[in-house]
């Protein structure tokens, strides 16, 4: 991600109650920090990024950050498949 040439990357959020890790994605904004929620096929698929807090737009370079986006689709994959195995039980 950027803004002008400065990049960003998303990242996972913070730990949260009792130890339970909360994996819905985001990308700070670094204008205002505010974290703009990204659900992982809009990542895959969408290039830009508008924070909701300070109206600033993140860009993607999809090229330079095409590893980060080969990561977050096998995290697609492994979530449903969790979601298959859970609709089993």
């Amino acid at each position: 991600m950027s803004r002008g040439r400065r990049p960003q990357g998303a990242a996972a959020s913070d730990q949260t109650h009792a130890g339970v890790v909360n994996l819905q994605p985001h990308i700070p904004c670094p204008e205002c920090g505010h974290r703009i929620a990204v659900a992982l096929a809009d990542l895959l698929t969408r290039s830009a990024f508008t924070c909701t807090s300070c109206g600033l737009v993140l860009h993607m370079d999809r090229e330079e950050n095409k590893d980060a986006l080969k990561l977050a689709e096998k995290m697609g994959e492994i979530q449903q498949g969790l979601n298959e195995t859970k609709d089993r039980l």
